[in-house]
């Protein structure tokens, strides 16, 4: 999936046309039949025009869904200066995160010079060739709108120097100390390409262009982001984490929810400066002095793919996800000839599945009895050091705690659980 304001990927929809002229020029008759404002439109409305013109269908399997007014500016309002030099998008979309800057950046004298000027900050670069000049157009008319212009006449065509049909992982970017990279970059996953030395596989686009743009910045230059949730708290992303810390100051790096109804992810906001060295302010959470379940439990995955199983003539008690009811405590009665690693009772199983919008992110039960238990790879373990049945009500009364719902939707918004995660979950004995 790739994320809203962002149309580039190699594998991507068709070229898509767009009249840019009943985008822009018309916007005066769409304006003064509209309840919105001018910038309201500007914000959301040509986002719903184009995808209109696109299927359901087909914008979510390209992941063609816009950044829009809310997250645009938002992501806006983070930002630690409003004096940059230029603003960079190399996944500009149609621009929405360009166009929320243009609306409050300070106007020259007169409409021509402000366009005159606009053309030395603003740039971008998508694979959609149409998009590139819808970006403009919407500038254009934000500059327009806000001087007051009321003809078309006046109105500067595209021009083509500003955003450039390009893959914005295969290209140069031309960054400087006084810029700030601004993007909504492709959720979809591929392979991460040679150059990439923080992951490897098939990943998340945004990773990628997180760590081009630490590549490319200079001393100085801010890199403002929306980003999957996964990239914020997820396991497989601790390097690229560990790099941001070093090398830059971070201002905001918070999880912020579901992207919207449609694109159904959750996504966090990154906005950091880069210091091109090991970064002693860098902001991170200090190190909890409080215990954490990880203190007194071992916490593993459980050992059991079904799909794939490795199977041996004995039969031994087996737990899956239907057979561990929440908040219960069982003995295991089910039995399968799967030959991977058992754990001892008692111990707890916390389902991996969690979201933040279930009620309970935490949903555990007690394993009880006298024989090794064979658990499906879905159920998190925390097999107590102390093995005793009072160690193990003693986490499930924690991890039943509204204190950590609260927690663990702070720390995850992934929709699964992590060991490394539950290990750090505060664990103070009832």
């Amino acid at each position: 999936m790739k994320s809203a304001g962002s149309t580039l990927c190699r594998e991507a929809a068709p070229a898509f046309s767009v009249d840019t002229a009943k985008l822009t020029c018309g916007q005066d008759d769409a304006v003064a039949t509209s309840k919105e404002s001018s910038s309201e439109w500007l914000a959301d409305g040509v986002g719903r025009l184009l995808e209109r013109g696109l299927t359901r269908d087909h914008r979510r399997k390209h992941g063609i869904y816009f950044s829009g007014k809310f997250w645009s500016e938002r992501l806006r309002t983070m930002l630690p200066r409003d004096d940059y030099r230029r603003y960079f998008d190399p996944a500009c979309g149609i621009g929405d995160l360009l166009v929320a800057i243009a609306a409050v950046r300070p106007l020259e004298a007169s409409l021509q010079a402000t366009i005159q000027s606009w053309k030395q900050v603003f740039f971008g670069t998508d694979t959609e060739s149409t998009f590139h000049e819808v970006v403009w157009e919407r500038l254009v008319s934000i500059a327009r709108t806000r001087h007051g212009a009321k003809t078309k006449s006046d109105r500067p065509r595209f021009e083509g120097i500003h955003f450039n049909q390009a893959d914005g992982l295969a290209s140069e970017w031309d960054i400087s100390e006084d810029d700030c990279i601004i993007m909504n970059p492709p959720f979809h996953m591929m392979q991460a390409p040679s150059w990439s030395s923080l992951t490897s596989g098939k990943v998340t686009a945004a990773a990628l262009f997180l760590e081009k743009a630490l590549r490319n910045a200079k001393v100085g230059t801010t890199i403002a982001a929306i980003v999957p949730e996964v990239i914020r708290s997820g396991t497989r992303f601790e390097k690229l984490r560990s790099l941001i810390n070093e090398v830059c100051t971070i201002h905001h790096f918070s999880a912020e929810g579901r992207f919207s109804g449609e694109a159904d992810i959750d996504v966090a906001l990154l906005v950091a400066t880069y210091c091109g060295k090991s970064n002693s302010a860098a902001s991170g959470l200090p190190a909890s002095l409080e215990s954490v379940l990880g203190d007194d439990f071992e916490v593993r995955v459980g050992t059991v793919v079904p799909h794939r199983p490795k199977l041996q003539k004995k039969s031994r008690p087996y737990l899956d996800v239907a057979g561990a009811p929440t908040w219960c405590e069982v003995t295991v009665s089910r039995k399968e000839h799967y030959a991977d690693k058992a754990f001892s009772p008692p111990f707890v199983v916390v389902k991996r599945t969690s979201s933040p919008s279930d009620k309970k992110r935490a949903r555990a039960t007690i394993i009880k009895g006298d024989k090794p238990v064979l658990v499906e790879n879905h159920l998190i373990v925390l097999l107590p050091k102390r093995r005793t049945l009072k160690e193990c009500r003693a986490a499930m009364k924690v991890l039943r705690s509204e204190d950590t719902d609260v927690w663990l939707n702070g720390e995850l918004r992934c929709r699964h659980l992590t060991v490394k995660v539950v290990k750090k979950i505060p664990f103070s004995r009832p």
